[in-house]
């Protein structure tokens, strides 16, 4: 694809909503197979929606202080780490009222008697 047809991260998606729908959805359509890959053309518009969002913002956040950059770095680690402990915390939650389960199941506690 020529390079003028490539969407531009200094602009917002809706500026260049004319040149999504005209050039880059019908290309990408033809260059699927739609036979393997049976999809709408809203999807792609979504898809290409989003990466141009995250590469806008991570664009726009590189044109940004050092420090602001740092700031953000970490915040977005800090956010990782604590979305990894949650995820850890449920599994642990989970396993330990399992077993809280078989053990009484086990005792005779619960179940069939």
């Amino acid at each position: 694809m020529p390079t003028a047809d490539h969407l531009q991260l200094d602009q917002t998606f809706e500026s260049q909503r004319d040149l999504v729908n005209r050039t880059i959805v019908p290309t990408v359509m033809e260059a699927l197979d739609s036979v393997t890959y049976p999809v709408a053309e809203t999807i792609i518009y979504d898809m290409i929606h989003n990466r141009h969002k995250h590469r806008r913002e991570e664009h726009l956040i590189k044109q940004r202080s050092i420090s602001f950059q740092d700031t953000q770095n970490r915040r977005k680690h800090m956010n990782s780490r604590r979305n990894d402990v949650s995820i850890l915390f449920g599994s642990l939650c989970y396993f330990f009222i399992i077993f809280i389960i078989y053990y009484n199941y086990r005792n005779g506690r619960i179940g069939p008697k």
